[in-house]
């Protein structure tokens, strides 16, 4: 159910080209069956389209949810009733699921993660946030990445952190430059400090 936003923008569209967005609006109710005339009473055959067309509707859209969903949803007998219990599920589920996004996302640290790996992670909490209906902005994206950062990035961070108009690109292009030069200084570092230590353990020796 945490792509119910874009599965409802690919239904809407195909449903208006088709004129059957009526059904699961409720605006083309459901006609009476039966014409009642002075003498008798007659099949109305408008009803006899509407619950064809209804029918074929209610099909196309239960076939095109996904199994674990739609078991949730065989109780509905009309499209508009397909429609509305799917908007109900969804509010449920999304509430909860936001909740639950929005604690990762504010919690997440880099630690030992590759940055690569903290800037991916990073984007793909906020695209999921976004798609559960919780947008999220690139200013809150950019101060929670830096947020998440250990303390030998300081250096970047309070470069960045008052930086206008920096854009998520310029962002993970900076953090990775900067984590190419880390990376550079602790070699030389490893370097420099490997051969002391060799030449203390044979002096001990």
């Amino acid at each position: 159910m945490n792509n119910y936003l874009l599965w409802k923008s690919m239904i809407l569209p195909m449903l208006r080209g088709h004129k059957l967005e009526s059904y699961i609006l409720g605006t083309k109710p459901c006609p009476e069956p039966f014409i009642i005339g002075e003498s008798r009473r007659k099949a109305n055959p408008v009803y006899k389209k509407w619950v064809t067309n209804d029918q074929l509707l209610l099909g196309c859209l239960l076939n095109s949810i996904s199994q674990e969903i739609v078991t949730q949803l065989l109780h509905c007998q009309t499209s508009k009733e397909l429609w509305e219990a799917s908007e109900s599920l969804f509010g449920a589920y999304t509430m909860a699921r936001i909740t639950l996004l929005k604690s990762e996302f504010h919690r997440i640290r880099k630690g030992t993660m590759k940055m690569e790996e903290y800037l991916n992670k990073m984007k793909n909490l906020s695209d999921s946030l976004t798609l559960a209906g919780s947008l999220v902005s690139t200013s809150d994206l950019i101060t929670q990445t830096l947020n998440g950062l250990e303390s030998e990035y300081n250096p970047i961070v309070v470069q960045l952190v008052d930086k206008e108009n920096l854009t998520c690109v310029d962002l993970q292009a900076q953090l990775l430059a900067f984590k190419n030069i880390l990376e550079q200084l602790n070699s030389l570092v490893n370097l420099s400090f490997n051969p002391t230590v060799n030449l203390a353990q044979s002096l001990i020796a």
